[in-house]
């Protein structure tokens, strides 16, 4: 009883810390813009499994509709059956992780690790995270912007930093993605910090037995879902008037 009232408190506190991130700026309905999905260089010793774990820094919330999903890294408790089949969209200040926080080592046995990191590997082989995500941003923001490379433009650049798999004490696995997107105003200067912001998403989670299933499409499923709901919540982010 006691662990489940610190999950809710947890959550409440995750939640108040997403009003206090800043935002970034809106773009005026139909003001052009200049919209570019990079990749990160790959990190040295990123961990392509992770634990999901709560840490003392998780301070920032859920946002976009996925508020229960804020959860997934406390097993759920109470609220299993909100977040589980939904996932969690956060979003973070720059440098922060978002939501809860993730450590690099895992409990699964190395086998295990070696046959999810390959069945990774393989999934962002035969569908690249970087065009899925420019897919998805392309065709929602044509809904507000026309999409320009002039210097007019106001320049939108998506980094997408990380995608991973996290595993849970009860051996379940779910996808996760981190992208910053960084915002610069027409005619600013050259040498002038853009506003960024950082998002996360958190995948539902499944068995060991699915993942490891390639002839499944569970992983590719929670890979497109991943690249939709950050797409979706980075251009309401930027369309809010």
């Amino acid at each position: 009883m006691k662990s489940r009232s610190l999950s809710v408190m947890l959550c409440l506190t995750l939640l108040v810390g997403c009003a206090s991130k800043p935002k970034l700026p809106p773009i005026r309905s139909g003001s052009p813009i200049s919209l570019q999905v990079v990749a990160s260089a790959p990190t040295e010793g990123q961990a392509a499994v992770r634990d999901t774990t709560v840490g003392e820094s998780a301070s920032t919330g859920a946002g976009a509709g996925a508020v229960a999903g804020a959860l997934w890294g406390i097993s759920c408790g109470p609220f299993f059956l909100l977040c589980a089949p939904l996932g969690a969209l956060m979003v973070s200040g720059v440098g922060m992780a978002a939501g809860a926080a993730v450590g690099v080592a895992t409990s699964l046995p190395q086998d295990t690790v070696t046959r999810l990191r390959d069945r990774l590997t393989q999934l962002r082989q035969a569908h690249d995270p970087v065009e899925e995500m420019r897919i998805q941003l392309t065709e929602r923001s044509r809904k507000h912007w026309p999409l320009s490379a002039e210097a007019s433009a106001t320049r939108v650049q998506v980094e997408l930093q990380n995608v991973f798999l996290t595993s849970t004490r009860e051996q379940r696995v779910g996808l996760a993605m981190q992208v910053l997107v960084s915002v610069r105003a027409p005619g600013a200067a050259i040498d002038a910090a853009p506003t960024q912001r950082g998002y996360e998403y958190v995948g539902p989670l499944s068995s060991l037995a699915v993942w490891l299933d390639d002839q499944n499409d569970f992983a590719l499923t929670s890979l497109r879902g991943a690249s939709q709901q950050i797409a979706l919540q980075i251009v309401a982010d930027l369309a809010s008037n």
